[in-house]
């Protein structure tokens, strides 16, 4: 029998006093040579970049449309954006599923502050649906980058950008998701100072 890799025996309930060799069955894995554990996450970054920009009384806002997971692009159709009321936008990148049901629950909310009140949700109060929404889910969060964007009632742009536990902030441009490294960079230098 090789000295450095010994069988272990494998208690049994009633079996204590085994007499004779350990059948195979029975014998557990040296550590570093057994099966290997598979890790789960619940999560799949499938990419895109998005970006905004607001003005004195305009916002524009952007995103790619491909949909990929790892190297192999899935789609090249696939929209980031959803529109919440006429006058404002939500732009999400990350976990596509996670971005469509997310998309989906703000919609939903939108059309019932819109039957309940008798006008649409202003930019600010969808910002701040977005941003309980986000914190009602924060043990198990959405894997989303969201940037929520529209015109006030004011007439000015807004911007606001969120962490995936729905911490808000409104700037005046801001980019997420897989190119923002390489895109907010250019927005300082560009945009900041104008």
């Amino acid at each position: 029998m090789n000295s450095i890799m010994a069988p272990v025996a494998i208690q049994e309930p009633g079996n204590y006093h085994a007499k004779g060799p350990i059948p195979e069955s029975r014998v557990a894995p040296v550590a570093g040579h057994g099966p290997m554990q598979a890790n789960f996450s619940p999560y799949m970054d499938n990419g895109g970049t998005i970006a905004a920009i607001a003005g004195e009384n305009f916002v524009v806002l952007a995103a790619d449309t491909r949909l990929s997971l790892g190297y192999a692009i899935l789609s090249r159709d696939n929209s980031k954006m959803s529109a919440l009321t006429p006058k404002c936008y939500i732009a999400s990148s990350g976990m596509n599923a996670d971005i469509t049901t997310l998309h989906k629950v703000l919609k939903m909310r939108a059309v019932q502050y819109q039957q309940k009140h008798g006008k649409d949700m202003s930019c600010h109060a969808a910002a701040n649906l977005l941003s309980r929404t986000l914190y009602y889910k924060r043990f198990f969060p959405y894997y989303t980058f969201n940037l929520l964007v529209g015109v006030d009632n004011e007439g000015k742009g807004a911007v606001y950008k969120y962490d995936a536990i729905g911490n808000i902030e409104q700037v005046p441009y801001a980019s997420a998701g897989s190119g923002s490294s390489l895109i907010q960079p250019f927005m300082d230098n560009q945009v900041l100072f104008q």
